[in-house]
């Protein structure tokens, strides 16, 4: 009996002992795929919101990517569901108007309510990047260095490529405003 109490004790002592852990942290979701472009790639638009890609979705702003020879620009869109990113090569029509082409886009899904994608202020090894963007988790901090995925624009390759979040970050525009 002796022995039957103490198996009996000893199983509540190490049953306690687990339930008092925390939970393990779990990796969020985050999926993305690059979006296969049919004829729609290369095409030149002065407005690309038409293309079937952007129904239902809002324009959120972008950045200028600028190299020696030639302007790029990376957008993104979004609704409550997915979110795109459009790495677009800019063309002058001479007139103080511009065109556009889409040369690469990606979605990205599964964002939690407390994660958000910056573009145009981040930078690797602190050094900005305005080619790179992010999956952040948000803090009330001036930076923000809880990085779930990144990418990079890379116009000379005509391409968005996943890199290394280890050593990026991105600044909190809204920081002690």
């Amino acid at each position: 009996m002796k022995c039957f109490l103490f198996i009996f004790l000893f199983s509540f002592a190490i049953l306690g002992e687990v339930l008092k852990q925390e939970p393990e942290a779990r990796e969020p979701d985050i999926r993305w795929k690059r979006i296969e472009l049919g004829s729609y790639k290369d095409s030149i638009s002065s407005n690309i919101v038409e293309y079937k890609f952007f129904d239902g979705l809002t324009h959120n702003g972008g950045t200028l990517l600028e190299l020696l020879d030639q302007d790029y620009l990376l957008s993104h869109y979004s609704n409550d569901f997915k979110h795109l990113i459009v790495l677009e090569e800019l063309f002058s029509n001479g007139d103080g108007t511009n065109k556009s082409k889409i040369i690469d886009m990606i979605e990205i899904n599964g964002l939690e309510k407390n994660q958000y994608i910056s573009y145009g202020f981040c930078s690797i090894d602190n050094v900005n990047d305005s080619g790179v963007f992010a999956v952040y988790e948000y803090e009330n901090t001036e930076e923000f260095t809880k990085i779930y995925k990144a990418w990079k624009a890379i116009p000379k390759e005509r391409m968005i490529k996943e890199i290394n979040t280890k050593g990026v970050s991105c600044i909190n525009e809204g920081y002690s405003v």
